[in-house]
């Protein structure tokens, strides 16, 4: 298996497009992640970094972010947004992070990690190729989501990370379409899963072997700490000087079998989806039960299919996007119900 490992400051523009679109959506804040510039690193290294960027001198900052992709790699495709954010960047004189050390980690046990990767998980040949984007900002890794394997892994690494970071990715990466899809797994249940995998099974101890120590706490171990840290204030703070949107407030509404979001049509929508989204409108700020969904989609109990009734969702949450609604105000409760914010 080959792995690359690729930096240039197009490369940072794009991690740094990932981790604002996770700010506008709100997933940092209400994760308990505490968004900060890179010198609180000093005294906290579990932070989200990111720069002291001047967004309101990008135009339509936080929009264009909005539209971002971040389950594939490159984010974005938006040019003048990559841009904009490249010669903002010029004034941090960035250099290429120094990661020779796991670099040589990595090489010399590559090999023997993907096979007990794979080994676990119970397929083999599941990556083609790795790529590794080191980086200043975000936090310690972020992943691609493949669709199909063998696949290229792609992750955004943070400079003062580790071994098991790296793992962490890969092995994020891999599971993460199939405990969303199959298990309906929600994010902190994925977490502790891939915790789990990485620190105390058999994978765990193979990177012991290679690495004995790890000063990078786990991602669960991350959320608890942060909750209450004395360091809030000042991400908050922060926030409002990035000149973060405030909470999305929507405005869709249901007219004569089409939906609109202030006035305008949305377009582009399937008939199945126009009335699912119909549906959560006339039932907003309730649970509907995935049986009333269900009698939409399927033509019948028979074709009932728990995989087909995720992607649709996850289709339907990328179409939302795409008119600048964030995706996540279609909330999964247990049991596959759904909630429209």
């Amino acid at each position: 298996m080959k792995t690359e490992w690729n930096w240039s400051v197009e490369t940072e523009a794009q991690r740094i497009i990932h981790c604002a679109k996770q700010i506008q959506t709100g997933f940092y804040q209400s994760q308990g992640f505490l968004v900060m510039p890179g010198q609180y690193l000093k005294i906290n290294r579990d932070i989200v970094v990111f720069p002291e960027l001047k967004t309101e001198s990008i135009p339509r900052f936080w929009s264009k972010v909005g539209q971002a992709n971040i389950n594939d790699l490159p984010v974005s495709k938006d040019k003048e947004l990559i841009d904009g954010i490249v010669g903002c960047l010029k004034d941090f004189k960035l250099n290429e992070p120094k990661m020779e050390k796991l670099k040589a980690l990595w090489n010399k046990g590559q090999d023997q990690i993907i096979r007990q990767i794979e080994t676990v998980l119970g397929r083999g040949a599941l990556i083609k190729k790795l790529i590794i984007f080191p980086s200043n900002f975000g936090t310690s890794v972020s992943f691609n989501v493949p669709e199909s394997f063998p696949a290229e892994i792609k992750l955004f690494l943070r400079f003062d990370q580790d071994l098991y970071s790296l793992v962490e990715g890969i092995v994020s990466s891999l599971l993460q379409n199939q405990l969303v899809l199959n298990y309906d797994a929600s994010w902190k249940e994925r977490e502790l899963l891939v915790d789990w995998l990485v620190r105390d099974s058999s994978i765990g101890r193979l990177l012991k072997k290679l690495q004995p120590v790890s000063k990078i706490p786990t991602t669960t171990e991350v959320i608890q700490k942060k909750q209450y840290s004395r360091l809030k204030k000042t991400s908050d703070e922060f926030l409002k000087k990035l000149k973060v949107p405030g909470e999305f407030k929507h405005n869709l509404a249901a007219k004569k079998f089409s939906v609109y979001l202030g006035g305008n049509k949305l377009g582009d929508l399937t008939w199945k989806e126009r009335r699912i989204l119909m549906l959560l409108i006339q039932s907003r700020g309730e649970v509907v039960e995935q049986s009333k969904i269900a009698e939409i989609i399927f033509r019948d109990e028979q074709h009932f299919s728990l995989y087909a009734l995720a992607k649709f969702f996850q289709r339907l949450r990328e179409k939302l996007e795409e008119n600048g609604i964030p995706g996540n105000i279609i909330e999964t409760v247990r049991r596959r119900r759904y909630l429209l914010k």
